[in-house]
């Protein structure tokens, strides 16, 4: 998780304490829609993807392959079951690519990267920043309806803006996948 129940517990202050399995709930959510919303995982994993061999960029001195997610650390490249050299793209985490200069894949081949899949081990402190205000926007949103209202200030009514609080919209915004 981008953010403990404790930590948005402090965050809103000491009066939710009964509310734990709710905020863990909004959470979870949060985390959901900030991946969402960048197309991106901030909390590494380790597993292997299939790549498909129609993906594979060809070049003079060898085939660059997209990475389906992003990585961390790519432990191997397979093609077929048979292991191929590789170079990560850009050399520093987090990676989007792996350059492999001889290799032969056909359109039925089985490419298999083995890897720490995501952006960063942890979350970048931005990235739990913009989860923990998300998660408390969630929580006080919880009894009001998801849709702009119009505002009457003299009585107390306040608009609610559809999407994402703008703050957190500008901070996600540089972590956005396209």
């Amino acid at each position: 998780m981008y953010v403990s129940v404790d930590e948005l517990i402090a965050y809103l202050g000491a009066e939710t304490q009964d509310d734990r399995e709710l905020l863990a709930d909004i959470a979870a959510r949060a985390q959901a829609a900030v991946e969402a919303y960048t197309h991106r995982s901030f909390e590494a994993q380790a597993g292997v993807r299939r790549v498909n061999p129609q993906a594979i960029m060809k070049d003079i001195i060898g085939e660059v392959i997209e990475l389906p997610d992003d990585a961390v650390q790519i432990a191997s490249v397979t093609v077929d079951g048979v292991s191929v050299p590789f170079r990560t793209l850009p050399a520093d985490p987090p990676y989007y690519a792996v350059f492999a200069p001889s290799f032969y894949a056909t359109d039925d081949s089985v490419i298999e990267i083995s890897g720490t899949w995501g952006f960063s081990e942890t979350p970048p402190a931005d990235i739990r920043q913009a989860t923990l205000r998300l998660a408390a926007y969630f929580y006080r949103l919880r009894d009001a309806q998801m849709f702009d209202a119009a505002g009457l200030p003299d009585i107390g009514m306040l608009t609610v803006a559809k999407g994402l609080p703008a703050d957190v919209q500008a901070i996600l915004d540089n972590y956005r996948r396209l």
